[in-house]
């Protein structure tokens, strides 16, 4: 599976922790950069979800 899709995966676990207030906006955005890092995606790039639904 590629790179880009175990982003969306990962990143949408955080967002439900998101939403039901386990983790805050601050926690989430580590999150995105670490997830970003992992799975090689850029830190500019438009794929990123860095704001939450």
């Amino acid at each position: 599976m590629p790179d880009y899709f175990n982003y969306k995966i990962s990143i949408s676990v955080a967002k439900q922790l998101l939403k039901k207030g386990i983790i805050t906006d601050e926690e989430y955005k580590s999150i995105d950069t670490m997830l970003c890092k992992k799975y090689s995606l850029s830190l500019s790039s438009i794929f990123r979800e860095t704001q939450p639904e």
